[in-house]
């Protein structure tokens, strides 16, 4: 019997790319419609507390203003959905870029199906990191242990490229989640709790000795096992940065 071939999918690393670098580096791999899929990881470098906020997020409703404004923090809106989250070194990303007739012809593109499949692919690897009893599950749009969150997700589609970006916390400092709001629209799971009650690191639910660096090497050994995988250097993966694509990345002015 001949085995099907597997789809093929990018892998790149772009750990060294500050985190405002790191989303136009996707939003460049996305608008590509020629780039293929890619996935994307990184523990980003940020020289300070930065707020990432969805396309449509107006900072007004999801931040400190005040605050925000007077400590200098930087607001950034990306080019997907989804929640507003703030970014420190601890603060762990993956991206998934997907032309979906060639690599997930069976998953279709609507948000509530690729959640599913995001799901399914990131079971296997927190049961290696946390034991299989640790309660990860998809809540809503978050990823959660029991009923508290861990992990948020962005998604864009457009046509049959999508993309499923999360923000991981292996990390948090529980002042700097004061930078945010607690929103007026928000899952009914979080019944209104505060971050510090709401939320959870992945370091106090992993194995003793877990670093990031294993949860990476995790989701790449998951990749194996589904895909064909290409490591691809950050430098070639930039090059789609330069080609001519539509641009919807950018800093916010907080008055």
């Amino acid at each position: 019997m001949v085995q099907a071939q597997r789809g093929l999918i990018q892998l790149v690393n772009a750990s060294r790319l500050r985190i405002g670098e790191q989303i136009r580096l996707e939003e460049a791999l996305f608008r590509a419609s020629s780039s293929g899929s890619w996935c994307v990881f990184s523990q980003c470098q940020v020289q300070q507390p930065t707020v990432v906020m969805g396309i449509s997020g107006k900072p007004k409703e999801l931040v400190d203003v005040q605050r925000v404004g007077k400590d200098n923090i930087p607001v950034l809106r990306r080019f997907t959905g989804g929640g507003t989250v703030i970014v420190n070194p601890d603060t762990l990303f993956v991206s998934f870029i997907v032309d979906s007739k060639a690599l997930l012809p069976g998953v279709k593109v609507f948000p509530r199906e690729i959640m599913r499949w995001s799901e399914g692919f990131y079971t296997p690897i927190f049961a290696g990191l946390c034991g299989p009893d640790n309660g990860f599950h998809l809540e809503d749009t978050d990823y959660v242990f029991d009923e508290v969150k861990f992990g948020g997700n962005a998604q864009g589609i457009s046509g049959k490229r999508w993309v499923h970006h999360t923000s991981f916390l292996w990390d948090y400092d529980t002042t700097q989640m004061g930078y945010l709001s607690n929103p007026e629209k928000q899952p009914e799971y979080r019944k209104k709790r505060s971050h510090d009650a709401f939320l959870c690191r992945i370091k106090d639910k992993a194995r003793g000795g877990t670093v990031p660096d294993d949860f990476f090497h995790a989701v790449e050994w998951n990749l194996k096992q589904e895909f064909a995988v290409q490591t691809v250097g950050l430098e070639s993966a930039l090059e789609y940065v330069n080609l001519p694509h539509r641009k919807k990345t950018e800093w916010v002015e907080i008055t």
